[in-house]
């Protein structure tokens, strides 16, 4: 059994995990044993903190132990016998997947990651006959692991009996100023789960910085469909008011995940240098931003216009760009996301293994 999109479970398989999430917090001592002996491989192509500390601790205080593969130890092979040999030693294959646009092979600068490719990934290796359970620890347009945690934390920071009572709760979903590059997988999975679930959801964004326009529109029906509503607009200060969860953080920008699309073969004939330098661009034009849309850092006076809304960010977080120091350390709710990871990705490693 896989964990690779959300929107792929139905929503009672989504709050059978995050109900075995609270049984694990409640009740520790119960399921140090729960996977004995049993061994998680992680593969991270690209820089992570939280989510691999966070699953290495989580197999550990269910009784098995994890392995980080390095990538750059690695042989070049196919990825089904690659697949096959891990069935062979593990439990599980927990993958990071790459930023599109990162360099795989500097040896040579021609192979790089598409945003489009974290499909044929998962796809090749569905192609494997009974293979090991898999578990994206982020890819292309998801991060089902944060979607999971963020859920809990909702229904737990607005002081919900159930997650039906999700529907109807309006969240905020804004770009924010920024210095890094960053991905739009995590933001793209906090819309798909809040759609699932039915919340009143605003995206608001730069025309520039504008998010996936299929995910956006399979989300606006998903949401429709479960009783919320999708909204866009660019007016930052306006669309504060009223909003329960204000979700802040800067992402990339369009044009940039559209020359890194898979569907683009040009790239394939470009080297080092020149790859580079499109990334370096979208640096400059990130730092540009800063001053075009001065404005666009969640503040105190921001946060005011809402209905006592806690504030929240996937992290690494940019300090008085994203949101200032403030709403940061008084208005967030990084606290109790950090501990939902934990049972969360507890409860994940569960649910794969059938033990749910």
């Amino acid at each position: 059994m896989d964990l690779i999109e959300t929107i792929k479970l139905s929503k009672e398989k989504v709050v059978k995990i995050i109900d075995f999430a609270s049984k694990l917090e409640f009740e520790k001592k119960e399921f140090l044993s729960l996977l004995l002996n049993q061994t998680l491989a992680m593969n991270f192509n690209a820089p992570s903190t939280r989510t691999q500390i966070s699953f290495h601790a989580s197999i550990a205080e269910l009784g098995g132990s994890s392995y980080f593969i390095d990538p750059k130890t690695m042989h070049s092979e196919d990825l089904s016998d690659f697949v096959k040999v891990l069935k062979s030693y593990c439990c599980a294959y927990g993958v990071r997947l790459p930023n599109p646009g990162d360099i795989i092979d500097t040896k040579t600068g021609k192979k790089i990651w598409k945003y489009g490719d974290s499909e044929k990934y998962f796809s090749e290796i569905d192609n494997v006959e009974d293979h090991l359970p898999i578990i994206s620890l982020r890819h292309d347009d998801g991060h089902p692991c944060q979607g999971l945690y963020e859920l809990k934390t909702y229904k737990e920071a607005l002081g919900l009996n159930n997650y039906a009572e999700l529907k109807g709760k309006r969240l905020l979903i804004t770009w924010t100023k920024g210095n890094k590059v960053k991905p739009w997988s995590p933001t793209l999975e906090t819309l798909k789960i809040a759609s699932k679930f039915g919340m009143k959801i605003t995206i608001c964004n730069p025309k520039e910085f504008s998010l996936d326009r299929g995910i956006i529109d399979n989300c606006k029906l998903a949401a429709s469909v479960n009783g919320g509503e999708l909204i866009e607009t660019t007016e930052f200060n306006d669309s504060f008011n009223d909003q329960d969860i204000v979700y802040g953080r800067n992402w990339v920008s369009s044009e940039f995940i559209d020359t890194f699309s898979s569907t683009h073969s040009f790239l394939d004939g470009l080297g080092l240098n020149a790859l580079k330098e499109i990334r370096t661009k979208e640096i400059e034009k990130m730092r540009f931003s800063i001053k075009k849309y001065n404005n666009r850092t969640v503040s105190v006076e921001n946060m005011i216009l809402t209905n006592n809304a806690r504030f929240i960010n996937p992290m690494p977080f940019e300090k008085n760009l994203e949101a200032t120091e403030d709403v940061w350390n008084n208005m967030s709710l990084q606290d109790e996301l950090l501990k939902n990871k934990l049972y969360i990705q507890k409860a994940i490693l569960a649910f794969i293994a059938d033990k749910l």
